[in-house]
């Protein structure tokens, strides 16, 4: 393992240990700056490799709607975007109670996607 490679595995547990001992902290500025489900969804989408359009698709917004939450979330310094790369999120965070509550949102819709297709 090359010096740099060993900086940059430091650095990393660096970054984790203060994530997790400023998790509170975090999970806090977020709430205030990511505020209702569907820019969670957005957030959460947000992965460096999504273009602004994969995420208005599998969010199920407008795309003028992820724009202007990207314009949001990076004037708060939590993503890093331009229009000719997808965006990528400054800190690699999500908070769990926004993970389940996509996950029972989406438990919720799939009987009701079953239902419409029923004949």
């Amino acid at each position: 393992m090359s010096e740099t490679d060993r900086i940059v595995e430091e650095l990393q547990a660096i970054k984790f240990l203060l994530t997790l001992s400023n998790s509170d902290v975090i999970d806090t500025y977020m709430n205030e700056v990511v505020t209702t489900s569907v820019r969670r969804k957005m957030w959460i989408l947000i992965d460096g490799i999504k273009t602004q359009t994969d995420i208005s698709r599998e969010a199920g917004t407008t795309q003028a709607a992820v724009s202007y939450f990207l314009t949001s979330v990076q004037n708060a310094g939590l993503v890093k975007y331009d229009s000719k790369n997808p965006p990528r999120r400054v800190i690699n965070y999500t908070p769990s109670k926004w993970l389940k509550e996509i996950e029972e949102a989406e438990a919720k819709q799939k009987p009701k996607e079953q239902e419409t297709k029923e004949p």
